[in-house]
């Protein structure tokens, strides 16, 4: 019997710091230390200040990193800290990207001879000719020295996989999709209570993430000028302020609004009211969309930008993808939903029921402890 009770996550940013990879790891740590594992996680401290915390019973330790470049912490001590870390766990966990801090991980581990699990989240892409050229540098050294170290790698969808410039030639891969917390995201109806605190009483459209480059947001706004709907944009960020004057200069302030960041009790109150959520991401730096589970355990409708990896759940269920580029193909989906809303309502049923059954965190959790055990033997 394979005996197993303490995990070392490794990940580049963690909480405060907001995006989705720190949402999975925080989760999962969370959800694994529930079933009696003793989890560590080891990450960069950004933004500064909280150097030692713990969340529920999972510390967190966050070592200053030398210099953040191009979003990527370059922190040496994360070497050194799992090598001296390392004989207190069975499993090394890393999380990927940004780059290095896995990088740093995975050499350590293999000097301490421990069992290493990187979960592969997306391409680290960048978005400049000179910069596109250090990415290529990497996936050609660093990347590959990454992936072929692993011990077992999971990636959240079989179409990004195959998609991906560093994963494609990856024979030996667990597909483990990201979670929703069920529990939180359960189904009931609390529009009301969206509509009454937001003063949102009109039907609108909604997009929920943060408001940085690789989102796309310019095409959720630019869809307004054709749906004549309202459009909600839910999230903060350094592209917000693009985002506005762009909404100003297409003369669309009485259909786009943005509320900014809102507790997270009031962004299940928002899918409950919304009749679509929406995701437009344009680049490889988004692989799922945690934010389409969301919706769906809402009971709300959902489209996605046709990329791989984010359309994985619309092609499960049968809801609209539409053309990332094209701001009128959206508003045309968008429209279409609506025109149809009663049938369109029992494919979100069906795919409520498969959001519960495949994509709650006990079952994902599930999944990467079956994994943990295959590579421990």
């Amino acid at each position: 019997m394979i005996v197993m009770n303490s995990i070392l996550m490794v990940c580049p940013y963690i909480y405060p710091h907001v995006g989705g990879v720190e949402s999975h790891v925080r989760d999962l740590s969370i959800y694994l230390s529930r079933r009696g594992f003793k989890v560590t996680i080891l990450s960069n401290d950004i933004p500064p200040g909280y150097s030692r915390i713990k969340i529920d019973n999972v510390d967190i330790i966050r070592t200053r990193p030398i210099i953040e470049v191009i979003r990527m912490p370059i922190d040496p001590q994360i070497y050194r800290n799992v090598l001296k870390m390392a004989s207190d766990y069975d499993i090394v966990h890393g999380h990927f990207p940004p780059p290095l801090t896995p990088y740093f991980a995975i050499k350590a581990a293999k000097k301490a001879e421990k069992p290493y699990v990187l979960t592969y989240h997306c391409d680290p892409t960048l978005d400049n000719r000179f910069l596109v050229f250090l990415e290529d540098i990497y996936n050609s050294f660093m990347g590959r020295a990454l992936v072929e170290g692993s011990d077992a790698i999971i990636v959240t969808s079989e179409s990004y996989k195959r998609t991906s410039k560093i994963l494609w030639r990856v024979h030996k891969y667990w597909i483990i999709p990201n979670a929703v917390d069920i529990q939180f995201f359960d189904g009931r109806d609390y529009a009301s209570i969206f509509r009454e605190k937001y003063s949102i009483h009109e039907d609108f459209v909604m997009f929920v993430g943060r408001l940085v480059p690789h989102k796309n947001v310019e095409v959720f706004i630019q869809a307004a000028e054709y749906t004549g709907l309202k459009h909600v944009v839910i999230g903060d960020g350094p592209h917000r302020d693009h985002l506005e004057r762009l909404t100003r200069r297409l003369r669309l302030q009485d259909r786009v609004l943005f509320l900014g960041k809102i507790p997270r009790e009031d962004l299940r109150a928002a899918y409950s009211a919304a009749s679509i959520v929406i995701l437009p991401s344009l680049s490889r730096l988004e692989a799922f969309g945690i934010v389409l589970l969301e919706a769906l355990a809402m009971g709300t409708p959902i489209i996605a930008a046709d990329i791989p990896g984010v359309k994985t759940i619309v092609d499960t269920i049968g809801l609209p993808k539409f053309n990332p580029v094209d701001p009128k193909d959206l508003a045309s989906k968008i429209l279409k939903i609506l025109e149809d809303y009663d049938s369109i309502k029992s494919i979100v049923k069906n795919g409520q029921e498969v959001v519960r059954k495949y994509y709650s965190w006990e079952r994902v959790v599930d999944k990467i402890i079956d994994v943990y055990k295959i590579i421990l033997g």
